[in-house]
């Protein structure tokens, strides 16, 4: 099934609605038509907060606004990239939680995947939380290594390409 993860790294205004709806029906509609998974991906984006950083009730009120994200706009799923976090601290299981919380609160079908930047360790990702990711990709390039506990070989893809950084066709 081909997949397509989307970076929306700008800011969205909700209140937008027509906005988004035509949003829905111009971009996400017709690849979703195709077979293609449509997701918002999050980026830290140098915010000083990130995955890695949300306390307890931080961590709901995120995974509530993702979830009810996907809901509103059709999406397929969410991913997470915390290449560009920019967090000052970290809150150990901070990004296991917000998996945990967001896997509740999102029907079974939608997606949840990780870009897996570094090792991310237990400390962050544990087991029980890695379970509930549906795909881990690697870091740009070809690995075997799966960083993120709990996942699975049948969850990993040991192969990402940077579209960005590539300007031949046979490449």
């Amino acid at each position: 099934m081909p997949f397509l993860a989307a970076k929306f790294a700008r800011k969205i205004e909700l209140s937008k609605a027509a906005y988004f709806g035509w949003l829905h029906l111009t971009y996400v509609k017709p690849l979703q038509d195709m077979g293609i998974k449509v997701l918002l991906t999050v980026l830290g984006d140098w915010q000083n907060i990130g995955v890695t950083s949300m306390n307890d009730t931080q961590a709901d009120q995120f995974a509530t606004i993702l979830a009810y994200a996907v809901q509103k706009y059709g999406l397929d799923g969410i991913g997470f990239d915390n290449e560009y976090d920019g967090s000052p601290t970290t809150v150990s299981g901070s990004w296991g939680n917000i998996i945990t919380k967001l896997r509740a609160k999102m029907p079974a079908d939608k997606l949840i995947t990780v870009f897996q930047w570094g090792n991310y360790g237990s400390s962050q990702i544990n087991a029980t939380a890695g379970a509930k990711i549906d795909y881990v990709y690697a870091n740009f390039g070809y690995s075997t290594y799966i960083g993120v506990a709990g996942v699975t070989k049948d969850r990993f893809a040991p192969l990402s390409l940077n579209l960005g950084s590539y300007n031949s066709p046979t490449a």
